[in-house]
């Protein structure tokens, strides 16, 4: 269904119509906080990408709130408040079961970590505007009066189709550099071509991305990896210089290397942004996806896929057709899914390096899950019963006892009690 919120007249107003009942408890819940606002005698509209979304057709995941009321006085109307950023103006209203932004009109001192102002000053809407990242980003709308207010020409951006930085491209990025990611975000996520002036800043301050800390980029970058129009981003990485920065190691290193990118990816499905990221150092050895996933504190779970994706291919090149075991655990990886999803994108970047995937695929049709990983024909606490001590032998012991599993060589645990007898006996004529 369209979004409620369409063109009402010719000087710009806005309305609502019927839409999704969870968007409209959002946004009605919303307008019921700026009404409040209001009728307190302060100014407030929703603000930021919410308006931008809802001029887009696109139904807003959150809504953040402008306003002239300062934040003791935004405390004092509402009884369920978090101050998160009070020192910015920012207060966090809980109500109806949803949390909104709402933010002081407010102008920025200087930056000197290339994050945050050192300090602010109260102001009104126009200045609060001017000190935002993009004009799509800088509408306000009073969805009391339906109003729409545009001091950036965002509305027109949003028609034409394009990213503009607000003001000065070079200092709306110098007092943010993280700015020059999300502008490769939302280019990203909606198709725009970013502005002349805006890219040049870009490409004129991208080494300085690096003075941002490691969690906000890999945040920013992920984001970017996980949309489905991804390609169009990592081409305006690789043509701004930030993906060389980003990932040093990475095998592109031209154009020719984009279009092969391009079809690799055009006809695979990786929505893990590690997939993206594996794809992207798919060429380096194990100690660089390390490396690169202490550098931008990847959690514990994204590094383990990383580095299974990194084991399981080099498997898959190596691995004996012959090797039932070996194959069975392979394709019950918990990773296994992932990793082909990389093969295809692979197969087609290098084709014939990878002549196993195929029969790997073909082979594991034919496995049920039952016989990928059969309940074990013994366990720790049958050694103990059979007389055997707890410890490194115990391992070995079910960990070969499986592999002759899995082959089909053993299938009751008669036999495995006499497989475990004959081995520990060789051990210990052999010790």
């Amino acid at each position: 269904e369209a979004n409620p919120y369409t063109r009402a007249t010719a000087v710009g107003g806005w309305s609502m119509k019927k839409h999704p009942m969870d968007t409209r408890t959002l946004v009605e819940k919303g307008t019921s906080v700026v009404r409040k606002l209001q009728n307190a005698g302060f100014i407030a509209y929703f603000a930021g990408g919410c308006v931008r979304d809802m001029l887009l057709d696109i139904s807003p995941k959150d809504v953040d709130i402008a306003t002239s009321a300062v934040p003791e006085e935004v405390q004092g109307l509402f009884p369920r408040t978090l101050a998160i950023g009070a020192q910015f103006g920012v207060v966090q209203v809980r109500y109806g079961g949803e949390g909104f932004e709402v933010a002081t009109f407010r102008e920025d001192g200087t930056y000197q970590d290339g994050r945050r102002p050192d300090s602010v000053r109260f102001a009104d809407a126009k200045a609060d505007v001017l000190r935002r990242d993009f004009t799509i980003n800088g509408l306000l709308w009073d969805p009391i009066t339906e109003q729409l207010f545009d001091y950036v020409g965002g509305q027109t951006d949003l028609e034409i189709g394009v990213l503009r930085a607000i003001g000065d491209p070079s200092r709306r990025f110098e007092e943010d550099r993280l700015r020059m990611l999300r502008a490769i975000r939302f280019a990203t996520r909606f198709a725009f071509p970013i502005e002349a002036g805006t890219w040049e800043a870009i490409q004129a301050l991208a080494p300085s991305i690096l003075t941002v800390s490691a969690e906000r980029i890999r945040d920013e970058v992920f984001r970017t990896l996980s949309h489905e129009n991804r390609m169009f981003g990592i081409d305006l990485l690789f043509r701004s210089s930030l993906l060389h920065i980003l990932f040093p190691k990475t095998w592109i290193h031209s154009e020719q290397d984009i279009r092969h990118l391009n079809d690799a990816l055009a006809t695979s499905e990786l929505n893990d942004p590690i997939q993206v990221v594996f794809f992207l150092l798919y060429s380096e050895k194990t100690e660089v996806l390390e490396e690169w996933a202490h550098r931008w504190t990847l959690s514990n779970k994204e590094k383990t896929t990383l580095l299974a994706l990194r084991d399981h291919v080099d498997t898959v090149a190596t691995l004996s057709p012959t090797d039932i075991p070996g194959i069975k655990r392979l394709i019950r990886s918990p990773n296994w899914e992932k990793t082909c999803g990389v093969l295809e994108s692979l197969e087609i970047l290098a084709p014939g390096r990878w002549p196993n995937y195929r029969h790997l695929l073909e082979i594991s049709q034919n496995w049920t899950p039952e016989e990928l990983t059969p309940p074990p024909l013994l366990t720790g606490r049958d050694l103990q019963q059979m007389g055997l001590k707890p410890g490194p032998l115990f391992k070995e012991l079910l960990t070969a006892l499986e592999t002759e599993q899995l082959a089909g060589r053993m299938v009751s645990q008669e036999q495995a009690r006499r497989w475990v007898e004959e081995q520990v006996a060789e051990t210990t004529v052999e010790n």
